[in-house]
């Protein structure tokens, strides 16, 4: 635990992402649930008008906007690990985000219980930069299995 605390001291870079991703992602849950709510309240009582319809429009881009944050967060992150490849790095690279997004994914499975919100809406800006990070952790579990094997023979 103590080699984990101090790895992530270590990396500005690494905490910078994670309280970025993190306001990022409240940001976008904040709108998501306020957009269920809106429809919940709007459609049930009186339907939508115009002006509804355009406050829809502009939460959904102001979420897909935070989607679009959050994967650009993602690949710099992955980068800047792959510039500094070195074991530890790797191996805390991967421990750190396995944790960080089980975290936020059970998160916003909390929020969506708390507030009714669909837990699709809530996680699906999550999906990407994970899928991201999965691809970064294999290539980077490979890459050290290949210098293993290499160094063997």
């Amino acid at each position: 635990m103590e080699h984990i605390k101090s790895n992530f001291k270590q990396h500005t870079f690494l905490r910078l992402c994670a309280v970025l991703f993190m306001l990022i992602n409240t940001f976008y849950i904040s709108f998501e649930v306020f957009r269920t709510r809106f429809i919940e309240d709007n459609i049930l009582t009186t339907g939508l008008e115009k002006i509804q319809i355009e406050v829809l429009l502009t939460i959904s881009l102001i979420t897909s906007s935070s989607e679009v944050l959050l994967i650009l967060l993602s690949l710099a992150y992955l980068i800047m690990t792959y510039y500094k490849s070195d074991k530890p790095s790797i191996r805390f690279f991967i421990f750190f985000n396995f944790s960080f997004y089980t975290g936020l994914f059970l998160i916003s499975y909390i929020v969506s219980l708390a507030f009714l919100a669909p837990i699709g809406n809530l996680s699906q800006q999550l999906f990407i930069p994970f899928s991201i990070i999965i691809i970064g952790s294999i290539y980077f579990a490979g890459n050290i299995f290949f210098r293993k094997l290499l160094q063997s023979t």
